[in-house]
């Protein structure tokens, strides 16, 4: 079943990818949404970024050792 999600992703990666080579705005916003890949790349990197803050966050602020309570036994 992994295999199926993971090819999946891979299939809507590649359209977004080569959708996002082939279709070009008439008037961009900002110098970098001229740039290819751009907006992929950008949203890929923020997508890690929240994931590892979220696990950096919950691992050194959230979790508690086995013990916090002072449960002993």
């Amino acid at each position: 079943m992994q295999r199926v999600w993971l090819s999946i992703a891979g299939v809507i990666g590649l359209a977004t990818l080569i959708l996002e080579i082939v279709y070009r705005p008439a008037h961009p916003y900002s110098m970098w949404h001229t740039w290819p890949i751009f907006d992929l790349i950008f949203g890929a990197l923020g997508c890690a970024a929240i994931v590892l803050g979220a696990k950096w966050l919950g691992h050194h602020w959230l979790q508690r050792k086995e013990n916090y309570y002072g449960d002993d036994s």
